[in-house]
């Protein structure tokens, strides 16, 4: 499960929370969260028509994306 626009690297509540429903509403078990934090850099990215990847390699959007795709290449 990946949470996008999170407050903080570490903030998994909400993660936390969608875990829930789906196990109730739709039998999904997610074993895993993820998060991507909340990152000025996309507005400002998207009013550029830039991606952020490049645009902003740096940003926390960009590092966040980063670390989930490495974990899942293996």
């Amino acid at each position: 499960l990946i949470v996008n626009r999170v407050p903080r690297k570490n903030d998994t509540k909400a993660g936390q929370i969608i875990q829930k429903m789906l196990r109730e509403f739709l039998s999904i078990e997610s074993t895993e969260v993820k998060t991507i934090r909340e990152d000025r850099a996309v507005g400002r990215s998207l009013a550029r028509m830039k991606p952020v990847l490049i645009e902003f390699p740096n940003s926390f959007f960009a590092a966040d994306i980063e670390e989930i795709a490495r974990e899942f290449r293996g």
